[in-house]
């Protein structure tokens, strides 16, 4: 017993053995001679105690200053702090003492169990001791020469001070006023003086850098001032240079007039451009892969080009170009009858899907097929599929049907077996034919080549 009695006395200062409490990390700027087992007070209570203090270098390249980590354990009834709680070292009496003061804050978030209050949140305090330090040798020499000149200057003027004293309680009515609009919470002086503080505490983290960076201004500065002849005679030439810029900007004003004329109508065209570059983009991609092929291909089509200018000198091949060109003309009036009766009746694709039931359908292995015509008899006599000297009285026969937009007569024109029906029949038969569908590969290729195009106006 005895024992543990010494042992306890001796390790008081750290703390009862084996009591459990609420650990936290906090950085200083500076501990200001905090030490182990220093207290940790909250609104003055003891709450708590240091139970170490450990000093952080700066980093090398001035981003974090110097710090003190102050390790605390609070008592164990103490609830956790909120994360914006204020730490400052205050002095705990004249003799150099201190301790850790917590002031907690509002937040709804805590700072956990082993958590940091970071160097943020603490305060700096103005000890006594910087105080007394203050009064220097030289100090104490300047006030007391201040202090007599003060004196002198009182001297034989008792009365004037006297006024002057007196004076101060009118002064101090409306001093007193002002105060009290400052202290009104109305008027948010706090928060402005908390906000002024965040905003200077960086410059004073960053004392180094804000120095470097005066010192610079102040060696360019130098510089400047080491100029001042040339910047005299700059000066002097600036209002002559001001007022021919000025002459020089009213004769440009109609052509500026113009551009900003231009760029209002270009407006709409501007608002168009990002599409239109995005296109072209898409554009230049697909045209690349053929573009890297045309320094390989331009040799092949240099004797190409070799070949067609001796082909083309020929007079055969003259010739033949005359000669296509009359069977191009030629079919021209044929094209002018298909293309309708292809584009609105379907005909040409209808004529080759039953081709194949024509040839095709006898035929030996893998050799050529063998015609096989089949002649059927529909309501006439078999002599309509040979010559006679005088139609039948029930043929029909439409040798020039018309297949256009209007009408699609060849399959659709109306039968009678007791009349005669050798030309178009009257009226505008119907425009209904059978529908094929296209392969779709054949589809695509054919779009490719630009022949799903819309069939001309007059022929539609």
């Amino acid at each position: 017993m005895l024992v543990a009695l010494v042992y306890v006395s001796y390790t008081a200062n750290g703390g009862i053995p084996g009591q459990s409490g609420y650990r936290l990390e906090v950085e200083l700027p500076d501990a200001e001679r905090l030490v182990r087992t220093n207290q940790v007070r909250m609104a003055g209570v003891r709450v708590g105690q240091v139970d170490a203090v450990e000093a952080i270098p700066a980093r090398r390249d001035g981003r974090e200053p110097a710090t003190a980590r102050v390790s605390i354990r609070l008592d164990a009834d103490v609830d956790p702090l909120p994360v914006d709680t204020l730490a400052k070292v205050r002095p705990a009496s004249i003799l150099g003492s201190s301790y850790l003061d917590l002031v907690p804050g509002r937040s709804a978030r805590t700072i956990p169990d082993g958590g940091t209050l970071p160097r943020e949140r603490a305060r700096a305090n103005v000890e006594l001791t910087d105080l007394l330090d203050v009064f220097d040798t030289a100090t104490a020499e300047a006030l007391q020469t201040g202090a007599t000149a003060v004196g002198g200057a009182l001297v034989g003027r008792g009365r004037g001070l006297g006024e002057s004293l007196a004076s101060l309680g009118d002064t101090a009515r409306p001093a007193e006023r002002v105060m009290g609009r400052l202290a009104d919470p109305d008027t948010r002086l706090g928060p402005l003086v908390d906000g002024y503080e965040r905003t200077v505490r960086p410059f004073g983290e960053r004392r180094a850098q804000v120095g470097r960076g005066t010192r610079d201004a102040a060696t360019t500065l130098t510089a400047i001032a080491a100029e001042r002849p040339a910047l005299g005679r700059i000066v002097d030439e600036l209002p002559g240079t001001l007022s021919r810029t000025t002459d020089e900007l009213r004769r440009f004003r109609p052509a500026l007039d113009d551009l900003a004329d231009i760029s209002v109508r270009l407006r709409p065209a501007a608002r168009k451009l990002p599409r239109a570059l995005t296109g072209t983009n898409r554009l230049v991609a697909d045209a690349m892969p053929a573009l890297r092929l045309i320094p390989r291909t331009a040799g092949d089509l240099d004797g190409v080009a070799r070949r067609l200018t001796t082909v083309s000198g020929a007079a055969s091949t003259i010739g033949t170009i005359g000669r296509t060109a009359d069977a191009i003309a030629a079919s021209t009036d044929l094209l002018a009858l298909l293309t309708p009766a292809q584009v609105h009746c379907n005909y040409i694709s209808l004529f080759g899907r039953v081709w194949d039931r024509a040839f095709g359908t006898l035929g030996v292995g893998d050799g050529p097929a063998l015609a096989n015509i089949t002649v059927k008899s529909m309501g006439a006599g078999p002599l309509e599929l040979l010559q006679n000297d005088r139609p039948l009285s029930n043929l029909h026969a439409n040798y020039n049907p018309y297949a256009n937009a209007d009408e699609c007569e060849a399959g659709n024109e109306p039968y009678s077996a007791d009349r005669q029906l050798l030309t178009n029949p009257p009226g505008h038969q119907s425009r209904e034919t059978l529908r094929t569908e296209a392969d779709p590969k054949v589809v695509e290729r054919a779009r490719r080549a630009g022949l799903t195009a819309e069939p001309p106006e007059a022929i539609r």
